[in-house]
């Protein structure tokens, strides 16, 4: 039986959380996620592995804009017109109005 199990079948069995966290040397919000995981279904159903929290999907630019971004700063560093704010602005303008 895993510890992520053995977090929860106690639970279900009448120990509190605390009870439970004490025993098995983890946190309480462990306990609670874990019994937040397991839901009301049968211990033998509980998906027990590691999930990311983050996202799987990235937000990326299409690869014609980010070289359009990329050559731009090339030509503010070149040119010495690189002014924060401003270069924002002209960026804006270069890629999506020029682009």
């Amino acid at each position: 039986m895993t510890v992520r199990r053995e977090i929860v079948a106690p639970i279900r069995h009448g120990l509190s959380f605390r009870q439970v966290a004490a025993r098995l040397g983890v946190s309480l919000s462990t306990v609670q996620f874990w019994v937040k995981q397991a839901g009301n279904q049968r211990l033998n159903r509980v998906n027990y592995s590691d999930q990311s929290k983050h996202p799987m999907t990235t937000h990326c630019v299409a690869d014609r804009v980010e070289q359009c971004v990329l050559d731009f700063r090339k030509e503010l560093i070149e040119s010495y017109n690189f002014r924060g704010q401003l270069a924002d602005t002209s960026l804006y303008r270069h890629v999506v109005i020029l682009g």
